[in-house]
């Protein structure tokens, strides 16, 4: 999946295809255990490089809800709570967020209708989103309070540490646009383990130049046209190694039984060039089904959606298979 391709009603299933490329991981029916791990050593931790260019800009409103997340979770101590009850009540607190795409690129927008020049920077926007930014907001506000440091500056660095390429702003290309590069780059970091293969999944071999071959679609790219060197030599390293799905044919009780709640869900796109089309996390509902919780393109806001996960892949014809990948606990690493 990729991060903000341009909304026009010409590229709309185009974006459902690319929105999750980076910049819209026992058994269901339980719940992990609520017992306190031993904390790592902080020094085994990874942690965010942010260059002083790079640092972010906060609006008043995003501060505002910022506080109020932290009112909430700090009143309720979530983070006594395990990470995967911490995603599923901070995605519950985001629930209503207006779905909005290119969050990431109006910084290369707006230079580009000005004629200037723009360096890569952290942005933060927790008043809309789309379904990768969703994702990504999400999973560094919870591990900001499971590590007990609910900071404005401690998230903007759990965020960075999720975006950026082993948590290093280095310009366009550093940030993780394909999900599959996402969810290697955090697998390598301990913040998410992919489980694809361990409930049923298969590895697949895919070219990904989703981006370099539509750079139209990018304002970055039309505003420099250099950047697309360097995105095609990441596609390239990216394209030598296998990203894992369970093929459509296969999503049955047994792999959704592999699936807990709070584990983020990738569904693959079968257009070419890209590995996965669209992101959210599975929510075990009072019903015992398995929900998708995520920022919709389509409903133009967050929700759970009412069927199960097979009920919502029903009418998406262009997914052909998923992904699981399953947060790790910044505290015990497991």
């Amino acid at each position: 999946m990729l991060h903000q391709p341009l909304q026009t009603p010409l590229f709309i299933l185009l974006f459902l295809f690319s929105a999750a490329l980076s910049s819209c991981n026992g058994p269901a029916e339980s719940k992990a255990a609520t017992s306190q791990p031993t904390p790592v050593q902080a020094q085994t931790r990874p942690t965010a490089s942010i260059p002083e260019e790079a640092l972010p800009t906060i609006e008043a409103r995003d501060s505002a809800i910022f506080e109020r997340y932290k009112e909430k979770a700090t009143r309720e101590q979530w983070q006594k709570k395990p990470i995967s009850e911490i995603i599923t009540l901070t995605g519950d607190f985001f629930l209503g967020t207006p779905y909005v795409g290119q969050t990431l690129e109006r910084d290369y927008t707006k230079a580009l209708k000005e004629g200037t020049n723009v360096k890569e920077r952290l942005i933060i926007n927790l008043h809309e989103m789309d379904c990768m930014t969703f994702m990504e907001n999400i999973l560094a506000l919870a591990r900001t309070v499971r590590l007990g440091d609910i900071s404005l500056d401690a998230y903007c660095r759990q965020l960075c540490l999720i975006r950026y390429r082993q948590g290093r702003i280095d310009g366009y290309a550093s940030r993780l646009h394909y999900t599959s590069d996402w969810i290697r780059d955090n697998e390598s970091l301990g913040i998410a383990r992919d489980i694809t293969l361990q409930i049923g999944g298969i590895p697949r071999e895919k070219k990904r130049d989703w981006m370099s071959n539509h750079p139209q679609l990018y304002d970055a790219l039309r505003m420099d046209p250099s950047l697309i060197k360097d995105i095609r030599k990441e596609e390239e390293r990216l394209s030598q190694t296998p990203f894992n799905y369970i093929p459509r044919n296969r999503i049955d009780s047994t792999v959704l039984s592999g699936i807990q709640d709070g584990d983020m869900i990738t569904f693959t796109a079968e257009g070419s060039g890209i590995d996965y089309a669209h992101v959210g996390f599975a929510h075990l509902g009072e019903d015992g089904i398995l929900h998708f919780k995520h920022c919709s393109l389509t409903i133009k806001h967050a929700l759970t959606d009412k069927r199960s996960i097979p009920g919502y892949m029903s009418n998406k014809k262009h997914f052909d298979g998923m992904a699981v990948f399953r947060a790790t606990d910044p505290l015990s690493g497991n």
